[in-house]
């Protein structure tokens, strides 16, 4: 079935992706399933197929290893060509466990039942039966075969948590990232799957583009609408009703005069907090550093920040959650200048930038709680306003240090937040406090200056917003 979808050129048709799945595609040229071997004449659609240990001839009756993105571009095409009003989708997680009530006794029990159990007995292809998968066809006594075992399944939901979901203190970053609308979940089991993971209660996550021996199962559902998964939504400051106004607020407070932003004499602009960083830098870490260095800025908001690290040459990388700063960064960066408006009068007001500083910028839109992992040994690393907002703070300090660490032995750090915590976000029994920051980084560490600074917003004619926030600068030993 997948290898008609490939023949007809469903990875050269854009109408059958979604667009994070198209730049995934176009980004790493893919033409047809990762273990496809093409052989014969170029463009002769013909393939072998890599198993574990060795290339064989293609297994028509296995089941394809795809990610999420072709697996949902698979159920287009199907139902395009099909002709279906309502297309065809994968999975949800509700469903599978639909499926398997009969497949797996004793699912529905609270205790783990692992594969030497109940799933053992069903000669499933787990906890390497064959060292591979296996053909589909399964036992024909069943409605529904490989509900466990042979690959993963794609589901449509988002990973999230169940009711009665605690944090382990012993491993307190395993679920909590994933929790961010970025991780489709995966069920059942692969042929290589063994111990917890081939349980009937497995549930595992990753982003869509990832490849685990994973498959997957098209539903035909009745109804168009709501497939009953669960699946978060943009988070509001890239509302576009919004946007504008957002970002010409956040120009307004990195990029204007002190002047401008101050009303009055409310604050002293040297506790500004876009003024006593970049002192902070050009005091203790720019006299360490090789020109040149490296710099990553994780909260970087619409770049003013990371714009002044550049102006002093440092590389440097802008990272945010927020597509409407990243991309408002790029705008400015290669318009050369950043035009604001001051909300006291309207006028309309310029910044020229400096066009070799621009040369060392760079911008990506990246989770700070599950950074790239070829993102380490940085010269600086500023966590900017982000550590309260993480379910899982102390995953993001771990980054630091390691053999790939974001810090460089030798680096900086620069903390700054307001240590504001939420359980909305963030479970309080993971909540650190500035006074506990030391114990968190670790002996690795060792402090060099701490402090505290004012970030003023202003949201109209003579309102402003200020806050406080606390900084402290580290420095990597070891």
């Amino acid at each position: 079935e997948y290898y008609e979808f490939v023949k007809d050129g469903g990875y050269r048709d854009q109408k059958y992706w979604s667009d994070e799945g198209w730049r995934w595609r176009t980004f790493r040229n893919v033409k047809w399933p990762s273990f496809w071997v093409p052989v014969g004449p170029q463009g002769a659609h013909q393939f072998a197929l890599r198993t574990m240990f060795e290339v064989i001839s293609m297994a028509w009756d296995w089941p394809v290893n795809a990610n999420y993105h072709e697996a949902k571009a698979f159920a287009a095409w199907k139902s395009e060509k099909e002709g279906r009003g309502v297309p065809l989708r994968l999975l949800t997680e509700a469903e599978h466990h639909a499926l398997r009530r009969d497949h797996a006794p004793g699912a529905s029990k609270k205790d783990i039942e692992a594969a030497f159990d109940s799933l053992s007995r069903k000669n499933l292809n787990s906890s390497l039966a064959f060292g591979s998968e296996s053909p589909v066809a399964g036992d024909k006594s069943e409605d529904f075969v490989d509900i466990f075992g042979n690959v993963w399944q794609w589901l449509e939901d988002h990973f999230h948590f169940l009711p009665g979901f605690a944090v382990h203190p012993l491993y307190d970053d395993f679920s909590t990232p994933c929790f961010d609308g970025r991780h489709q979940m995966i069920m059942g089991g692969s042929f290589v799957s063994a111990g917890d993971e081939a349980s009937v209660h497995a549930r595992f996550h990753f982003r869509p583009h990832f490849g685990q021996h994973a498959g997957f199962r098209l539903v035909d559902p009745l109804v168009t609408g709501n497939n009953g998964s669960l699946q978060q939504i943009e988070k509001v400051d890239d509302d576009l009703k919004d946007e504008n106004k957002t970002r010409l607020q956040q120009l307004f407070a990195s990029f204007s005069k002190d002047e401008e932003l101050l009303i009055e004499a409310m604050i002293s602009p040297e506790k500004l907090n876009r003024n006593v960083f970049p002192a902070l830098i050009a005091k203790h870490v720019l006299p360490n550093l090789p020109r040149d260095s490296r710099t990553l800025e994780v909260g970087s908001g619409v770049g003013a920040l990371t714009y002044r690290l550049a102006t002093m040459g440092l590389r440097t990388t802008g990272c945010d959650i927020s597509k409407l700063a990243i991309d408002t960064s790029r705008e400015w960066q290669a318009a050369g200048k950043v035009n604001y408006v001051n909300p006291d009068n309207g006028e309309e007001l310029t910044v020229n930038l400096d066009a070799e500083a621009l040369k060392r910028l760079d911008w990506r839109q990246s989770d700070a709680s599950s950074l790239p992992a070829e993102w380490y040994d940085y010269n600086l690393v500023i966590l900017n306003r982000v550590l309260s907002q993480l379910p899982s703070p102390k995953g993001l300090l771990s980054r630091l240090s390691g053999e790939r660490g974001l810090v460089k032995v030798g680096g900086y750090v620069l903390i700054t937040d307001r240590y504001s915590w939420s359980e909305r976000s963030t479970p309080r029994t993971l909540w650190i406090e500035k006074d506990q920051l030391p114990e968190a980084m670790g002996t690795r560490f060792k402090k060099i200056e701490s402090g505290r600074c004012f970030h003023v917003e202003r949201p109209g004619k003579d309102l402003a917003a200020v806050g406080r926030l606390h900084f402290s600068l580290w420095r990597r030993e070891s």
